[in-house]
C-alpha cells in the first residue's frame, strides 16, 4: 500500500531535507509531494529529487501570512 505524504513548506529547507531523510528511512513506499509556498530559498537535496513531487506555489505573495487549508486543497488537487 503506498503513502500518500503532503508537505507544506516556506523557508526552511534544513527541516524539509531532515523530515524527508527520516521518512525514506522507512521501508513503507510513500508517494510525496511538497508544496513550496513561494519561498526564495527553496531547496531539495539532490537524493529527494526524483522522490519528491515539488508544487511552487507562486501565486501566493511572499508577504502573505498564509492560509494552510488552501495549500493544502491545492495539492490534493494536483
Amino acid at each position: 500500500m503506498k503513502i500518500k505524504i503532503f508537505i507544506t513548506t516556506y523557508n526552511n529547507p534544513k527541516v524539509l531535507n531532515k523530515n524527508l531523510e527520516t521518512l525514506f528511512a522507512n521501508p513503507n513506499e510513500f508517494q510525496v509531494t511538497v508544496v513550496n509556498n513561494y519561498s526564495q530559498h527553496f531547496h531539495l537535496e539532490d537524493a529527494f529529487r526524483d522522490k519528491v513531487e515539488v508544487i511552487h506555489n507562486g501565486l501566493r505573495p511572499d508577504f502573505s501570512t498564509g492560509h494552510l487549508s488552501r495549500n493544502w486543497n491545492m495539492a490534493i488537487i494536483r
